[in-house]
């Protein structure tokens, strides 16, 4: 069908035969709609389960009681080009029980009282390219209990009024994402948890949340980022804990953090590693690794300019950081700084140089030791290094 409008509807949804202001669709049944308005519906716009097929162009399914597009079980199939999917009561689009969509050409998704996009349920998939869930009330993106996404090609995922930008939750969920935007959300820009994958890359910004940049939590969750931006966040840029694990790459930027750390590893279990990142400029420690964490920080990672504390700082009992050829420089306390037992390695190379106030790298507290390989400490206004109970070690 085409240049077809349908509003309304009754208590059941006003379906008329395969047409009507609840469009559904079941078993082999297929439709085709292309520039047509569903809108207003007492249930979903477009309903497709029991693996039936629907391919959109041009359609708008807004407003609706439900979700604008649902589609529901194995085998069944939604496809929509160029279209608006906004102002519904549930989320704008759902996947679930097996269901596959594919959102492609600058769908918008935007402005739900819940979410923009919801994929739950183990063999659910949604492909979205050049698409927008933006200022929803709930997560802009939400796909969890082993679901699959993939958003590509600069989809927008910004300004949720209430909650993340994407949230992606339980043991074998998964979302790559390209190219993205996820900033300026009420809560995290990203967070993976409960044993979820995220995998963000080409540039992705997650930037000015009023929580996190991306928040990694739970024991089996991990995030990998590659040259991607998590700057300007209300509290710390990237949050690693519970035992999760973050891998950030060519040239992640996690800078200027306005309460917190540029990146913060807490938790035993909870490991970072970081290849030619940046994290400076921010208000806390650029770096902080407590509670029995670990961080690597590899190819010239820079941690410098700390507003107000260190580049690093690794606290606590069984704590760990190894830096290899980086800098942590003008720093306002010391710039390296081991502490409550805990160790930091710097070597290859390593700058430790200009703290305003402090040392190049100090130890401070029983058990704690910073064991220095080849690397710099000058123009500290503490000079190079400082013991308070803990050790320094010179190789």
């Amino acid at each position: 069908m085409a240049d077809c409008h349908v509003a309304g509807g009754n208590e059941d949804g006003g379906a008329v035969g395969v047409l009507g202001a609840h469009q559904g669709l079941r078993d082999s049944s297929s439709l085709m709609a292309k520039n047509c308005s569903m809108c207003s519906t007492s249930r979903s716009g477009v309903f497709v389960m029991d693996g039936a097929r629907a391919a959109l162009e041009g359609c708008k399914c807004n407003g609706s009681s439900k979700n604008g597009l649902e589609t529901k079980g194995t085998g069944s199939t939604a496809t929509a080009t160029a279209c608006s999917f906004s102002n519904n009561k549930w989320p704008n689009v759902t996947a679930k029980e097996g269901a596959t969509v594919v959102l492609q050409d600058g769908c918008k998704c935007n402005e739900s009282e819940s979410c923009g996009l919801m994929v739950t349920d183990k063999g659910s998939t949604a492909t979205a390219s050049a698409c927008s869930f933006s200022s929803n009330n709930n997560d802009n993106v939400c796909v969890c209990e082993g679901a699959a996404a993939m958003l590509l090609d600069g989809c927008a995922s910004n300004y949720s009024k209430e909650v993340c930008g994407l949230w992606v939750s339980d043991k074998g969920s998964t979302v790559t994402a390209s190219a993205c935007s996820f900033s300026n959300n009420k809560c995290n820009n990203v967070t993976a948890q409960e044993g979820a994958t995220v995998v963000l890359q080409d540039g992705c910004k997650c930037n000015e949340s009023e929580e996190n940049g991306l928040l990694v939590r739970g024991k089996g969750s991990t995030a990998t980022a590659s040259a991607c931006s998590f700057s300007s966040n209300a509290e710390s840029n990237v949050l690693v804990q519970e035992g999760a694990s973050a891998l950030l790459l060519d040239g992640c930027a996690c800078n200027d953090s306005k309460e917190e750390s540029g990146l913060w590893v807490s938790d035993k279990g909870s490991t970072a590693t970081a290849s030619a990142c940046s994290f400076s400029s921010n208000n806390s420690d650029n770096v902080y690794v407590c509670e029995g964490a670990a961080a690597m920080l590899l190819d010239g990672c820079a941690c410098n300019n700390s507003k107000q504390e260190r580049g690093l700082r690794v606290t606590d009992k069984g704590s760990t950081a190894i830096a290899s050829a980086c800098s942590f420089c003008s720093n306002d306390e010391s710039n390296v700084l081991a502490q409550e037992g805990a160790s930091a390695l710097l070597q290859d190379s390593c700058q430790c140089n200009g703290s305003k106030e402090g040392s190049g790298w100090r130890a401070h507290g029983q058990g704690s030791v910073v064991i220095v390989r080849d690397s710099s400490a000058s123009g500290n206004k503490l000079g190079s290094d400082a013991e308070q109970r803990g050790k320094v070690v010179s190789l």
